[in-house]
């Protein structure tokens, strides 16, 4: 089944608010494309599962707290200390090996909406939403919470982040973010795809 937003005809592209002379300060874009899944593992399977990820995603070692780390195809996000997202372009469900049944997989696909808040006034929006530090190193991947709704932050680079939303409150924060950024001048584009970053 195609993709279907959870924000498609309630955001009119555009530039919006007090847009200055440079132009908007603040870009915002519902992502798409992103496969995700999820495999929970117990602290004894630790070095277990650190071996079936070098094999299996081509890193060198799992991403530390609050971090991810970048493989052949896909992107490695510590969610918390025992639960690992594997982010990618590609179906991830259907392509897991038996063994990965060791490490409860959870293909989550389809259950955030993902919007990503960019440009120079970016961490300014986001700290107006929650109380979370954004000097983060590129990779870091922050849980916080936002009118009282888990988020996560993907920090893709100090202009770039990546906001990770439960699909049913996707809408509501979208018109938060929307409204807060309309005092830095906001445009808003049609759907980007989901990437890989460098890292």
């Amino acid at each position: 089944m195609a993709e279907q937003s959870a924000l498609k005809g309630h955001f009119s592209e555009g530039d919006f608010g007090l847009v200055g002379s440079n132009g908007p300060q603040v870009t915002l874009s519902e992502v798409i494309g992103m496969k995700l899944f999820q495999l929970s593992v117990f602290a004894r399977q630790m070095k277990e599962f650190s071996k079936y990820s070098r094999s299996r995603f081509g890193i060198e070692t799992l991403p530390g707290p609050s971090t991810s780390v970048r493989g052949k195809s896909c992107l490695i996000i510590r969610a918390d200390a025992t639960k690992f997202w594997v982010a990618s372009r590609r179906e991830l469900g259907t392509s897991q090996p038996a063994k990965a049944g060791a490490y409860y997989p959870t293909d989550m696909t389809g259950s955030k909406t993902i919007v990503r808040v960019a440009g120079s006034s970016a961490s300014a929006i986001l700290n107006r939403m929650c109380a979370v530090d954004l000097t983060a190193r590129e990779g870091a991947f922050l849980a916080t919470g936002m009118h009282h709704v888990p988020v996560y932050i993907h920090c893709r680079n100090s202009e770039i982040f990546e906001l990770l939303i439960p699909r049913s409150f996707g809408l509501s924060i979208m018109h938060s973010l929307f409204d807060i950024s309309q005092q830095f001048g906001v445009r808003v584009t049609a759907p980007a795809n989901w990437t890989l970053p460098r890292l």
